[in-house]
C-alpha cells in the first residue's frame, strides 16, 4: 500500500512539473529581445529595432533617465554638453525587462557662424543676408524679427520686401555615424532696413 501511494505522489508531482513548464515557457514571462540596429538621424534622433511585445523603453544617457513609448529618442533633449556618451536602452513590458543594449557616439559643438552681412545678388541685384558656417555645419536655424527658429540648408537669406529685418543665425545640429554634434550657437544678430522700392 505504501508503494502505491508513494507512485500516485509521484505521478502527481511529475504532473504539476509538466504544467508549471508548459505555462511558463507560452507565458507573458517570456523574455523580450535586447534593443538592437541602432541608428543616428541627421537630427539627432537615435532609433533601435522594436521588440516584440515592448510596451515601452527606458532610455539612460550620463544622469539622465527617460521613458519613450516608440522605439526613438531625441538625443539633443538629453545631451548638452561635449564628450563621449554611451547611450543604454532596455525593452519593457508590464511583467519584464530585456537586457540593455547599448549604442556610443560623442557630441561636439559646432563653431558660431560669421555674422550676416548685406549684400546684393550680382545676377538678381536682390538684396540678401548672407553668412559663413565652420566645418562640420550642414546646415542653419535662422530667425527672422519677431518669427519662429526656421531651418535653411543655404547660407544666406533673401530680403523679399520693404522693412526693417533683424536675423539671427545658429548653426544646425548634425549627427553622422559615430558622431553627433549636438549643440548651437547663435550668432550674432543683424539688423538692415531695406527702403522704398
Amino acid at each position: 500500500m505504501r508503494k502505491i501511494w508513494l507512485a500516485i505522489c509521484t505521478i502527481l508531482a511529475s504532473c504539476l512539473l509538466i504544467v508549471g513548464c508548459t505555462t511558463g515557457s507560452t507565458g507573458e514571462t517570456s523574455a523580450l529581445s535586447t534593443p538592437e540596429a541602432f541608428k543616428l538621424s541627421t537630427k539627432g534622433v537615435l532609433s533601435w529595432d522594436e521588440v516584440d511585445k515592448a510596451t515601452s523603453y527606458e532610455v539612460v544617457i550620463g544622469d539622465e533617465t527617460v521613458t519613450t513609448d516608440t522605439n526613438k529618442q531625441d538625443l539633443t533633449e538629453l545631451i548638452t554638453e561635449v564628450g563621449s556618451y554611451t547611450v543604454s536602452v532596455k525593452a519593457k513590458s508590464e511583467t519584464n525587462s530585456s537586457k540593455t543594449g547599448t549604442y556610443t557616439l560623442t557630441a561636439e559643438k559646432l563653431p558660431t557662424p560669421s555674422k550676416p552681412v548685406i549684400e546684393s545678388d550680382p545676377d538678381t541685384h536682390m538684396v540678401q543676408f548672407v553668412w559663413t558656417g565652420g566645418e562640420n555645419t550642414r546646415g542653419y536655424l535662422q530667425k527672422v524679427n519677431d518669427g519662429k527658429w526656421v531651418s535653411n540648408t543655404e547660407s544666406f537669406y533673401a530680403i523679399t520686401s520693404t522693412g526693417s529685418y533683424t536675423i539671427s543665425v545658429k548653426a544646425k545640429a548634425y549627427a553622422a555615424s559615430m558622431v553627433a554634434i549636438l549643440n548651437q550657437k547663435t550668432a550674432a544678430d543683424m539688423r538692415y532696413t531695406k527702403g522704398e522700392a
